[in-house]
């Protein structure tokens, strides 16, 4: 097996970025979790499901623990604030 190494631009997820309501998680939301003790991600994506626990997810959330893709608008509107 080769593996090849991947560069992504991810931005810290709001409530709205893994959730469409307080009831509804955004099934197939790619993110990717920071830890709080080391501040490293873990060597891996994760996706929400059907399985995911909406209650952790939150806390994860809360706690500035998720992060999600950055589209080309985020990263567009990021360039024109540090110029």
């Amino acid at each position: 097996m080769q593996t090849i190494p991947a560069t992504i631009i991810l931005r810290p997820a709001d409530f709205w970025d893994v959730f469409f309501s307080a009831h509804k998680k955004r099934i197939g939301q790619p993110f990717w979790l920071k830890s709080l003790e080391t501040g490293k991600f873990d060597n891996k994506a994760y996706l929400v499901s059907e399985l995911t626990n909406s209650q952790e997810l939150k806390g994860w959330v809360e706690n500035k623990m998720v992060f999600v893709p950055a589209s080309d608008i985020d990263i567009q509107a990021e360039k024109r604030q540090t110029a």
